[in-house]
């Protein structure tokens, strides 16, 4: 019989979170596990559309929904969470965002049940990193705010669960600044289907589609549109280079509310022409053959950013912000140059390096593809979230007479 896992997730924006969710559901199940999946209400469109995906690939959502409209719902929540356990005889709950890590940390089910949590990253505001987001959500008492939810997911919640799930061992690092004992820390790399992704036949139709043209350089990210995302940094980089580099091009992919922001800055930077915004583009290795280089400008701390993890995989050279455990997504100046968060002119100077040598961009995207190859599998990953929740329900005493497994990260 396969054990019974829940997944709970609040979506804020569809996104890196969401893509090794669906990643975990195509594959646990040949593992042995059975994984259901619940939201919140009232949900949101970007809630409704991560399930409808869910749906179409054929996996499982429930019908019911958790209530939660913010503090005077906890209880609520918490009876909604224990009523799902007992009705799906429920083995493992392991969340994906901060507010399931907050009410699941203090849930009481009816059965035996191992809790999980996922730690990818957090909206830890920096000081010295200006965040231009249009929506005042990392200035003033609000980035006091995202401060606050950042020590209470750290110290009050995360030391409650079995087993917490990190990508890297910056985040780790992190997570040990908290209350949370070391043992219950794991770290399990994001794999990936690197066969989805190649330089292809698609590369001159994606680019017609955008019309851009065939004789230009590309530089493309993938991320939502949201002002952690350092989208404005680029637009700032890609207008020091026009002068030197008519042929560059930026090709940004995702929706998020910068977007008007996003097309208000190139407009006034005197680049409009030069960038395309994509939206959201169903066809990921297609959009990734059309680019060059591959930009990630996050002034936030990532966890392991799998949209630098699908463009090595798709053979380009990366230029990230050296922020959380980006550093570990790739090997500095062999398959990706780091440079510092918010800072336009290094970020500048790095995709000058790459769009002016072409045959450094190939030599580095070939090392990307087969590091990517090696070192993030999606085998080795199951493998070891297999190793998780096996140990987690070892913790609450659900299967006594098996050995006792952990990932080599532990």
């Amino acid at each position: 019989m396969p054990v019974n896992v829940l997944y709970l997730v609040r979506t804020w924006g569809i996104g890196g979170t969401h893509t090794l969710m669906r990643l975990l559901l195509r594959n646990l199940g040949e593992k042995g596990f059975r994984i259901m999946v619940a939201g919140y209400a009232p949900s949101n469109p970007v809630d409704e559309e991560f399930f409808e995906i869910l749906r179409r690939e054929g996996h499982e959502v429930l019908p019911e929904r958790i209530p939660w409209g913010g503090p005077p719902s906890w209880l609520s929540a918490r009876r909604a969470i224990a009523d799902l356990a007992a009705k799906y005889d429920i083995r493992i709950i392991h969340t994906h965002d901060n507010v399931s890590n907050l009410i699941v940390a203090y849930t009481n089910t009816r059965q035996p049940c191992a809790r999980v949590a996922s730690a990818y990253g957090w909206f830890e505001p920096k000081s010295n990193v200006q965040i231009v987001s249009g929506d005042g959500w990392f200035d003033g008492w609000s980035r006091r705010k995202l401060l606050l939810y950042y020590w209470i997911d750290l110290n009050l919640a995360l030391p409650r669960f079995d087993v917490v799930y990190t990508v890297s061992h910056t985040m780790k690092r992190k997570l040990l600044t908290g209350r949370t004992a070391a043992q219950r820390i794991c770290v399990v790399y994001t794999g990936i289907e690197a066969d989805k992704f190649g330089q292809g036949s698609r590369r001159n139709e994606v680019r017609r589609h955008f019309r851009l043209p065939e004789d230009s350089i590309v530089v493309g990210t993938v991320s939502r549109l949201s002002g952690e995302k350092g989208h404005i940094v680029l637009l700032d980089a890609a207008q020091r280079l026009a002068k030197d580099l008519p042929e560059l091009r930026l090709l940004i992919v995702g929706r998020g509310y910068m977007r008007e922001q996003i097309e208000r800055r190139a407009k006034d930077l005197g680049i409009a022409g030069r960038v395309v915004l994509a939206g959201y583009y169903e066809d990921l290795p297609g959009v990734l053959a059309s680019m060059d280089i591959f930009a990630l400008p996050s002034l936030l701390d990532e966890g392991l950013p799998t949209s630098v993890l699908e463009a090595q995989a798709a053979g380009l050279p990366v230029v990230a912000s050296d922020a959380g455990g980006t550093c570990e997504s790739i090997a500095p100046d062999l398959t990706g140059l780091l440079v510092p968060p918010g800072d336009a002119s290094a970020l500048g100077n790095a995709l000058a390096a790459l769009a002016k040598n072409k045959q450094l961009r190939l030599e580095m995207g070939m090392r990307a593809r087969e590091r990517v190859r090696q070192c993030f599998t999606v085998e080795r990953m199951m493998s070891e979230i297999a190793a998780v929740y096996r140990h987690s329900m070892l913790k609450t005493r659900q299967c006594p007479d098996s050995p006792e497994v952990a990932p080599e990260r532990w």
